[in-house]
């Protein structure tokens, strides 16, 4: 059973993670910032918040147009969510590559999208959960997934390798 999981689509720096700043920059009326809930299916949600039943899923509630999140209500497990905010915006490529020259460490992910990369939150000593990221850009889109909870990051990698090639082919598909 995975321990907890979060998906976030974001960008701007490393050290915020752009989440608030990814946000305000994003212009409204992409097709694909207007529909951020269908870039992961139902199956992906269970998968990434570790549950078999839909009984156990809460969501999805959107923030903002350009976000969507779901969270696990199994009543014997850590809590867990999954987020996603999308950044297909005018400018969109440019914070992704800012991203990408300052998120530390950065591991490079082979072929999913144009180009993909892991990073890690740091987190303060003591802290119980893990905060893994992977960011993956199609075209001029991009997202990031990432993973929160209480998850080792190389499981966190595994979940998200698994359930990204979707929502990258998903990112660039035009919706109707």
């Amino acid at each position: 059973m995975i321990a907890a999981a979060a998906l976030l689509v974001s960008g701007a720096s490393a050290t915020d993670h752009g989440a608030v700043g990814l946000l305000r920059a994003v212009a409204a009326g992409s097709h694909v910032a207007a529909r951020p809930c269908a870039l992961v299916g139902d199956d992906q949600v269970k998968f990434a918040l570790g549950v078999d039943t839909d009984a156990y899923v809460a969501g999805p509630r959107s923030e903002t147009p350009e976000s969507c999140s779901w969270h696990s209500a199994e009543p014997n497990c850590f809590s867990r969510s999954l987020s996603v905010v999308v950044d297909a915006a005018s400018g969109a490529a440019a914070r992704f590559a800012e991203l990408r020259t300052t998120a530390l460490p950065l591991d490079v992910v082979d072929g999913l999208g144009d180009d993909a990369f892991f990073t890690t939150e740091p987190l303060p000593p003591g802290a119980a959960v893990a905060i893994e990221h992977l960011s993956v850009r199609r075209g001029a889109a991009w997202v990031q997934v990432t993973m929160l909870g209480r998850i080792s990051g190389e499981n966190a990698h595994d979940l998200m390798r698994a359930i990204a090639p979707a929502i990258a082919n998903r990112l660039a598909a035009p919706t109707s």
